[in-house]
């Protein structure tokens, strides 16, 4: 069987189990890139000691990360599966996980960056930062969000199919009601345009077969929605999509050079800092997990730091010893 062959299957697969694009960007790129590696290596083995050896190999060679080559090792393991081949034990060095401190950028350096945002061309930049620090989403939650998931009346935004695949309402802000409606009509105006040129917008692809109509009904607009109409990955149909996260991400870089913090941080920090500002102020650690989506309280207690503050160093009662 071909490489060709094999990525169709893998793909057909994917889609039938209705798994993201993203996701299957990233296995077929570790699919590639392990059949390319056995092209040139040629190892000898079963497969799961050819796999065993590539694995070894992005450890000791590449030095990629823990999850870089646990994501390579899914990839592979959903490739032979795909293939019905029955693996034995993978038997690999495994690069070794690492505990690292979650970086919260304190509410001083966070405002030193938004009071140096722009909406550069157009692009809502400073609200989508208030709403990734406002309600602690994920850089892709505000931006997949679709006009009949903002409940204005409640002042809730219902975050669909999120990780994990699942749905919760996170509360707005009180001081962003006006900005979120304000974002709303700029996105009735994209939508009234994109009717009149026949263009519909990405919904999907499982409702999309289901209802031909959805896609041209307002409720499924984005609330951010893209500049331009583009060509759909899979489909190939023109549709419009939501903003891309490299808009977002590219300004708060912009801004936080412009701050010239010490440390630099991503829009995906301000969900760190929100956990860790919440908490600290006292917030409920399972009221904010539900905030946050969790699935595990365990997670959202990696942001309970430790009171050091409680404990005082022997050096100051250095002084006191006769």
């Amino acid at each position: 069987m071909t490489a060709k062959e094999i990525e169709g299957k893998v793909i057909a697969r994917l889609r039938l189990q209705h798994k993201a694009y993203k996701t299957e960007q990233s296995y077929l790129g570790w699919i590639r890139r392990y059949n390319s590696w056995l092209c040139e290596q040629r190892p000898a083995g079963a497969s799961a000691e050819k796999m065993g050896a590539f694995l070894t190999y992005l450890a000791q060679v590449e030095e990629v990360a823990a999850s870089t080559q646990n994501q390579a090792f899914n990839a592979i393991l959903y490739m032979y599966r795909t293939l019905g081949v029955e693996l034995g034990e993978v038997k690999s060095l495994r690069a070794k996980p690492g505990q690292f401190e979650r970086h919260a950028p304190s509410m001083g350096e966070i405002k030193a960056v938004r009071d140096r945002l722009r909406d550069a061309n157009g692009y809502p930049v400073r609200l989508l930062f208030d709403l990734l620090y406002g309600c602690g989403l994920r850089v892709s939650e505000p931006l997949g969000l679709r006009v009949k998931d903002v409940r204005m009346d409640r002042r809730e935004l219902i975050i669909r199919q999120a990780k994990g695949g699942k749905d919760r309402v996170v509360k707005v802000p009180p001081s962003l009601y006006t900005c979120l409606q304000l974002q709303i009509q700029s996105a009735r105006l994209v939508f009234e345009r994109d009717s009149a040129d026949g263009v519909p917008v990405q919904v999907p692809s499982a409702l999309g077969r289901r209802s031909r109509s959805l896609c041209r009904q307002w409720g499924w607009m984005f609330v951010f929605p893209g500049h331009v109409p583009v060509a759909h990955p899979r489909s190939g149909e023109v549709v419009r999509f939501s903003l891309h996260p490299g808009n977002i991400q590219r300004e708060v870089k912009r801004a936080c050079t412009a701050a010239e913090l010490a440390v630099p941080f991503t829009p995906h920090h301000l969900r760190h800092a929100y956990a860790t500002h919440c908490l600290d102020s006292g917030a409920n650690v399972h009221d904010v997990s539900e905030c946050l989506g969790h699935a595990s309280l365990e997670t959202t207690k990696l942001y309970l730091h430790a009171q050091v503050d409680r404990v005082q160093s022997p050096l100051e009662r250095l002084a006191s010893v006769a």
